[in-house]
């Protein structure tokens, strides 16, 4: 059970603030807005309580700094390595020819 009360946060036991990113009834009609995906992670707790310090303060959600963050490491892993990883399914094609 999720009990912390900052903003963005969720309530897993609280139908009204759950997370909709997986609803087929989540409104669709901004194309402009990528579909989302649910991501469930286990992070050592002071970690978790220093995203939530940074949340508190400045008043952004978890989620929102976790995609940044992740957003940061894929491009600097593509630029390390000169050029985009490619898909799972072109590596695997590519692994059996091999």
């Amino acid at each position: 059970m999720v009990e912390f009360n900052a903003p963005g946060r969720l309530d897993a036991d609280n139908p009204e603030r759950r997370s909709d990113c997986g609803s087929p009834d989540r409104d669709r009609s901004s194309a402009s807005k990528p579909r989302l995906e649910r991501l469930q992670v286990c992070v050592p707790k002071n970690l978790m309580d220093r995203c939530w310090n940074i949340a508190s303060i400045d008043r952004v959600t978890v989620a929102s700094l976790v995609e940044e963050a992740l957003s940061r490491e894929i491009r600097r892993r593509e630029l390390e390595r000169g050029e985009p990883y490619p898909t799972r399914r072109d590596w695997r094609q590519r692994r059996r020819i091999q």
